[in-house]
């Protein structure tokens, strides 16, 4: 929590508490401290391109120097050159110490920062394997073979996770399922698969959980001795410019970085390990920006003119009501939600293009609630979908307006290659899932209509009992626990619609 930010905004009068936390010490580590004991175990492929190409003078931190010269042979001439690291093998295996370090250091980054967690993955699998064989020293000295305790891996998404599960699996030692549980850790993966993290591994056996940020503060895995953080997350953005919203990949916050880290502390001493370098540490924010920062703002600033209504304060704009926040977000993004909410007509005013009646300039008071406005506040849906709800309630459709809604304001229920009823590349779980949705939706091309037959379908099976609606979600790429919670929440709307 900012807790700097409430005692500005509550002072003078904001007490302060502080209640330490009861976790173990952890050690942490970054990219510095390892990538020369990698290295001299004999992972300098595994380092990448980016530590191979250090000492060849082409950037530091504070000179960029030929760091566009590097990228272009990375990235476009020596992609695929046989010696693995885009060409600098003759290079790669000199000591990585000194200005080659720090260089390497560098250079790793700006791969870090063009290409994601990429380059990363490779030493990952590195620094399992030294850790695991007990022969690392400095920071890699850690417990071998006799240790029990689990090792948790944040990696930014899906992709990710898949990408490394592969690669441990099919490693001469991890890919061994009697000695190591490999084990992803997703919104996506199913509740079975999701509790396997939690079971305590035999005498001999060492888990190893792949996660993204749900493991962050979400959930508390307790045998974990061991965090390899990437220091990136996918989050959600506001382009106030486009006004759409963006899912990027992003360094996280110095916040994150310290509640990734306590994961190791929970049950016994840990150790946290950090791809990357405490020079990028030091330029990470301090926390994360606020959901206001990050959003669209539809719904915040229809139930800000709500407020000011009920308040007795209907003349006052959104805009100057959400000032007061801690942390006010930008007066773009609130000009687009007001004009917006302008278009669907739950506020008054003029909307560009639309003419108006003349007796609506006579007695509209621009920027008021209107009375739709007052019911799309009182569902818990984006004022958009509200309104595709109330209309299709009013003509008729209104169960399968809901049904389309709940998948989209929600979750989809087609699955991911994380809910695959079996092995498959993700290639192929994403190919199984376009054909499910043609099949759905056949003759049209809809991923509405997909949602609207998977439901209506869906439903049919349930009525049929037994093994029915499970058996259709396995043979149409759908989780079963999804479309059930689908269904519940149509249910929850169509209650708010009475």
């Amino acid at each position: 929590m900012q807790h700097d930010t409430f005692r500005r905004y509550f002072a003078p009068s904001c007490a302060e508490v502080h209640i330490p936390g009861r976790v173990f010490p952890v050690e942490e580590f970054y990219m510095e401290d390892i990538a020369a004991g990698l290295h001299e175990q004999g992972h300098w492929a595994a380092m990448g391109p980016g530590f191979a190409a250090g000492g060849l003078g082409y950037g530091s931190w504070s000179d960029k120097g030929n760091e566009k010269s590097f990228k272009y042979q990375v990235l476009v001439s020596h992609t695929r050159h046989a010696d693995g690291v885009c060409g600098y093998g003759a290079s790669g295996k000199q000591p990585l110490v000194g200005d080659r370090l720090e260089e390497g250091l560098f250079l790793h980054d700006v791969l870090q920062q063009t290409k994601g967690v990429i380059y990363d993955l490779p030493i990952v699998e590195a620094l399992l394997s030294v850790l695991q064989s007990g022969k690392g020293s400095g920071a890699l000295n850690r417990k071998g073979d006799g240790s029990r305790g689990g090792i948790l891996v944040f990696l930014p998404g899906w992709d990710d996770i898949d990408r490394l599960k592969r690669r441990l699996r099919d490693h001469k030692v991890f890919g061994d399922q009697n000695r190591f549980w490999i084990l992803p850790l997703h919104s996506q993966v199913r509740l079975e698969q999701q509790k396997e993290v939690f079971n305590k591994p035999p005498i001999g056996v060492r888990k190893i959980v792949l996660s993204t940020n749900i493991a962050e503060t979400s959930l508390t895995i307790d045998d974990i001795e061991i965090v390899v953080d990437c220091g990136r997350a996918k989050e959600t953005s506001y382009d106030s410019f486009l006004r759409v919203p963006t899912l990027n990949t992003s360094w996280v916050s110095r916040a994150s970085l310290a509640q990734r880290a306590g994961r190791a502390g929970r049950t016994a001493p840990g150790v946290c390990y950090h791809l990357f370098s405490s020079r990028r540490k030091d330029l990470l924010d301090d926390h994360r920006p606020p959901e206001m920062l990050r959003s669209a703002l539809d719904d915040v600033c229809l139930h800000a003119k709500l407020v000011l209504t009920r308040t007795g304060r209907p003349e006052v704009p959104a805009s100057e009501y959400l000032k007061l926040a801690p942390d006010p977000p930008d007066e773009r993004s609130v000009q687009n939600s007001e004009r917006l909410l302008r278009e669907i007509g739950a506020l008054t005013g003029d909307v560009p293009g639309r003419a108006r009646s003349q007796d609506a300039e006579q007695t509209q008071i621009p920027g008021q609630l209107t009375a739709l406005g007052v019911h799309l506040s009182a569902l818990p849906l984006s004022p958009q979908l509200a309104k595709m709800v109330i209309w299709a309630n009013l003509l008729g459709v209104g169960d399968g307006a809901l049904a389309v809604v709940s998948g989209l304001q929600y979750r989809e229920p087609f699955v991911s290659i994380g809910d695959a009823y079996k092995p498959m590349s993700l290639a192929e779980a994403n190919k199984a899932v376009r054909a499910a949705k043609r099949a759905l939706c056949a003759p049209e091309c809809s991923d509405h209509l997909a949602l609207l037959r998977a439901s209506e379908k869906f439903e049919a099976a349930r009525a049929r009992g037994g093994e029915a609606a499970r058996h259709f979600c396995e043979a149409n790429c759908l989780s079963f626990r999804q479309m059930q919670t689908l269904r519940q929440t149509a249910g929850k709307l169509r209650s708010e619609l009475q």
